[in-house]
């Protein structure tokens, strides 16, 4: 946001606090790969219906559309592979999840290896 030349998200960017995941703990990447015809709306669907399932546990959920821009970049194609986004694939959208403020509760203890990437 700092280096997108939109003034107001330059200001937003460098207010004190800010967090272009609202403080969310969990950021979920959907990419897809271009040569589907389908990419586009099979990402998008993924993670809308990830919004209405969260919603459905009272766990608040936002599109954090920055997030895919700036992975769409040439320089964070690094940062797009640290994330394990598979090269040639596109990052399509983008999801901050967590409690909003006033429905809070400890996180759940994470489960290591509990994501499997089929290639």
């Amino acid at each position: 946001m700092l280096n997108s030349g939109i003034p107001s998200m330059k200001e937003r960017a460098q207010k004190p606090g800010f967090s272009v995941y609202h403080q969310a703990p969990t950021l979920i990447i959907i990419s897809g790969d271009p040569r589907s015809i389908t990419y586009q709306f099979d990402c998008t669907l993924a993670l809308g219906t990830m919004f209405l399932a969260a919603e459905s546990l009272e766990i608040g959920s936002c599109w954090i559309y920055g997030a895919a821009a700036a992975l769409a970049a040439e320089e964070n194609r690094a940062l797009a592979r640290e994330l394990a986004v598979p090269d040639g694939f596109v990052v399509q959208s983008c999801g901050a999840f967590g409690f909003p403020v006033g429905r809070s509760q400890p996180a759940a203890p994470r489960k290591d290896d509990t994501i499997t990437f089929i290639r």
